[in-house]
């Protein structure tokens, strides 16, 4: 699991203007940061993200710190976990 924390900008997004930039924590299921970036672009994409700039990148090992998280965070962790990706926008209620 690969965790990336990245400036996002809105292209066609149902929730921001095209052009706003966000702060997101991404979380994917990948062995390394180059399928991380493929499989987090495309979802993205999917999302209405024209594009994504990494800052930081964790590869996480142990799933207990995200497991029983019952917040957004823990919830991009179930997603990544059961869809391949996961992510929270910020600032969201309860991050």
């Amino acid at each position: 699991m690969i965790c990336i924390r990245a400036n996002l900008v809105a292209g066609s997004h149902e929730r921001f203007p095209g052009g706003t930039s966000v702060a997101a924590l991404l979380i994917v299921q990948a062995e390394d940061l180059d399928a991380a970036e493929d499989i987090a672009g495309k979802a993205l994409a999917d999302h209405g993200w024209a594009t994504m700039e990494i800052e930081r990148v964790k590869t996480v090992t142990d799933y207990s710190q995200f497991e029983d998280r019952d917040d957004v965070v823990g919830q991009a962790f179930h997603d990544a976990k059961a869809f391949g990706f996961g992510h929270v926008i910020y600032p969201e209620p309860g991050a």
